[in-house]
């Protein structure tokens, strides 16, 4: 019987490699948990596996909002399994984005649900999927360290950030329709685009560009994208722009925002528009050209309007830019 805990623990590892990032809900006391890591010769998930736990006597409802806000992701990203049907009533009622797998009794038959449930379906998986857990790992440390520092800025610039920003190709566009259709916070429009739609606009003229990141405490991999539309001869349109969350908050956005208007001013650009359209999620950017020197020309619509030939953009130096060309 044992083999069957075991190998449900090995389809967790499993999905783990492919990006799912393991949390524990858990009514219990903390040391008695830690201790079957520790030294539970079959507990083959180990302490380090898990991106959360909340692990108290509080209810798992509660538990699982901590968990949403730590790692900065949605309720409806979330998928709860557990073996009690009284907490999975409790959190559907609670929390109904979180997806709730109906848990069968006999715990041969774990497996098949987890499996059934196509809640981690997925066509293909990127680089940026596999390291998920060991990054947001290390995002915690950050969030430790941060604490520690002296100032937000200080700590900024001691994470010697190093910034890349390219062109698609047929090695990052995957990537780049990924985080296309599933990035909503930092996300100024929240369009979305499958890879012939990409391809497309790239036929038609338009530049459709990717951030990586990396910093000191390890590397993001492709977090940001862009889609530049021309509309007229020297107008241009940020038809999209996006960032992880991630990576939010560390000046990343001013860099790239004036990074993209310097691309377009080697394409002989005189102005940029953007647009913000709202949504549930995306309001942590609303304000977001209007901090970086864009004037409201449309109020209705929410264009706004950057004059290449009377304003740059002045982003932080303490981060360090690499551009790949066209």
């Amino acid at each position: 019987p044992g083999n069957i805990f075991k190998d449900f623990q090995r389809a967790l590892l499993g999905l783990r490699d492919q990006g799912v990032l393991l949390s524990i809900a858990s009514k219990n006391n903390l040391d008695d948990v830690l201790e079957v890591f520790d030294k539970h010769t079959d507990c083959l998930l180990k302490k380090s596996d898990f991106s959360s736990m909340q692990i108290h006597w509080e209810d798992k409802a509660s538990s699982i909002e901590v968990i949403s806000e730590e790692l900065n992701i949605g309720l409806d990203t979330i998928v709860f399994f557990d073996d009690n049907p009284v907490e999975r009533d409790w959190v559907r009622k609670q929390l109904p984005n979180v997806k709730v797998i109906e848990v069968p009794k006999n715990s041969m038959d774990y497996l098949k649900a987890l499996n059934e449930s196509t809640f981690f379906d997925r066509l293909t998986v990127t680089n940026e999927d596999r390291a998920r857990a060991d990054i947001y790992q290390r995002e915690q440390q950050k969030k430790i360290d941060l604490n520690k520092s002296v100032s937000v800025d200080d700590f900024l610039k001691d994470l010697k950030m190093t910034v890349n920003i390219g062109f698609s190709n047929d090695i990052t566009i995957t990537r780049i329709v990924q985080l296309l259709n599933k990035t909503n916070q930092f996300n100024l429009t929240t369009k979305r685009y499958s890879s012939a739609d990409v391809t497309k606009i790239i036929l038609n003229g338009g530049k459709v560009l990717w951030l990586s990141a990396a910093d000191r405490y390890g590397d993001n991999g492709i977090v940001g994208v862009s889609i530049l539309v021309k509309i007229k001869e020297k107008d241009w349109l940020i038809d999209s722009m996006l960032l992880s969350c991630r990576v939010i908050g560390r000046k990343i956005e001013t860099v790239f925002l004036a990074e993209i208007i310097e691309i377009l001013r080697g394409y002989n650009a005189d102005v940029v528009y953007g647009q913000y359209l709202p949504t549930k999620k995306n309001n942590i950017v609303s304000d977001f050209y209007n901090q970086h020197s864009f004037q409201l020309t449309d109020k209705k619509n929410n264009f706004w309007k950057f004059n290449l030939n009377e304003s740059y953009i002045i982003k932080p130096n303490y981060i360090e830019v690499s551009i790949k060309n066209d």
